[in-house]
């Protein structure tokens, strides 16, 4: 996996959805408690006029699919997670009818250690059958506190990916280029997204047009 620092960056704005409080494990802001459901819950609901399907084992998915594949978006998520649990973010996915997690997308996961005291996050990439451990370029994140993170996954550049992520600052904190041999897991073959939760809420998130405009 190469990296490759960029010189300059514009923002491509055109928020397309905003959502907090999604369902299952989502909500509640204290990261170092479950959230279980408070009652009993639809497969189907709609937040911010955004309908959410939950699927099984804490996965979730936007009923709003791509319309191609070949695509690029920009994610800004804002969660917290216990101590042992993980956030992942899974685009540009299918989803097979009975299915219970989408498949065959681009994955980011982002998982807690058992030390409730530790800060660092596990960060893998995962696509077209591989894993990428990317936890040095996220060492800013801290997992004590609610994690903001901004993605963005462009689809639509042949068999590798283009991802670049930003945590508080303007300049990305890691970038996996599609245009260099190796340079990303490889791709998504759909049009789903979504999230699996363990012991994680999303306390925001929102998907607009790519950060990164090359």
């Amino acid at each position: 996996m190469k990296t490759k620092p960029r010189m300059s960056y514009s923002l491509s704005l055109g928020l397309l959805i905003t959502a907090a409080g999604l369902i299952g494990c989502v909500g509640g802001n204290n990261p170092d408690v479950a959230n279980p459901k408070a009652g009993k819950q639809s497969d189907t609901q709609t937040v911010s006029g955004i309908q959410f399907t939950q699927l099984k084992n804490g996965w979730i998915h936007s009923s709003q699919a791509f319309s191609e594949i070949e695509s690029a978006h920009h994610y800004k998520l804002s969660f917290d997670i216990a101590p042992g649990g993980s956030v992942i973010l899974s685009a540009n996915g299918l989803l097979s009818p009975g299915s219970d997690r989408i498949d065959r997308g681009i994955e980011f996961e982002f998982r807690r250690s058992l030390d409730a005291n530790d800060p660092r996050l596990t960060v893998l990439g995962r696509a077209s059958g591989t894993e990428d451990d990317w936890s040095a370029y996220f060492v800013s994140l801290n997992a004590t506190q609610t994690v903001n993170v901004a993605i963005d996954i462009h689809n639509n550049e042949g068999d590798q990916a283009h991802l670049v992520a930003w945590g508080a600052g303007e300049e990305p904190i890691f970038e996996s280029s599609s245009r260099e041999v190796g340079g990303s897991p490889g791709r998504g073959f759909g049009t789903y997204w979504g999230f699996k939760l363990e012991q994680a809420a999303l306390v925001s998130v929102a998907i607009e047009s790519p950060r990164d405009d090359h």
